[in-house]
């Protein structure tokens, strides 16, 4: 029960963090404007560093099997 507990939590936080981190940031698609880049650059970071922090966190429970 404590792997699957684990991918759960594994696979929410990237997603809800990232998420809110690319719409608080008023993140686009459009990459052509030298501040959105800024922005989809932040939100990038965001998302490796909370894969990162889950593999950390919970890669000896289940084997970090995120699913993104």
């Amino acid at each position: 029960m404590n792997k699957y507990l684990a991918e759960i939590v594994g696979t929410m936080v990237p997603v809800l963090i990232g998420c809110s981190v690319a719409v608080s940031l008023n993140c686009s698609s459009d990459c052509t404007d030298v501040a959105n880049v800024s922005t989809v650059i932040g939100t990038a970071m965001v998302f490796s560093l909370s894969v990162v922090a889950m593999v950390y966190t919970i890669g000896g429970i289940s084997g970090c099997h995120i699913s993104l």
